[in-house]
């Protein structure tokens, strides 16, 4: 069995989460935690972002977390239908 580079097993173990900037709670799917184990993990911002819009979350950021640790935190922001698109 060949073994993979490190960035590899590294990129595997990045999580993306929601997480309230109010809280600091994490998304579950269907409520709030601050357990980040029992956290939604998503697979790509765009995936977060539809959750967002589904669910009508804002104040949110998505969190890059490796193991027990933050690498990246940024705002969220989700255009409502004929917001951001040039209708008024």
């Amino acid at each position: 069995m060949i073994d993979q580079p490190n960035h590899m097993n590294q990129q595997a173990l990045v999580r993306r989460l929601l997480r309230s900037k109010s809280s600091q709670q994490y998304f579950t799917g269907s409520g709030w935690t601050s357990d980040t184990d029992e956290a939604r993990t998503y697979t790509d911002s765009f995936e977060a972002a539809q959750t967002c819009a589904q669910w009508g979350l804002s104040n949110i950021e998505i969190v890059l977390r490796l193991s027990d640790a933050d690498l990246f935190c940024t705002e969220l922001c989700v255009a409502r239908d004929g917001e951001g698109n040039g209708q008024t």
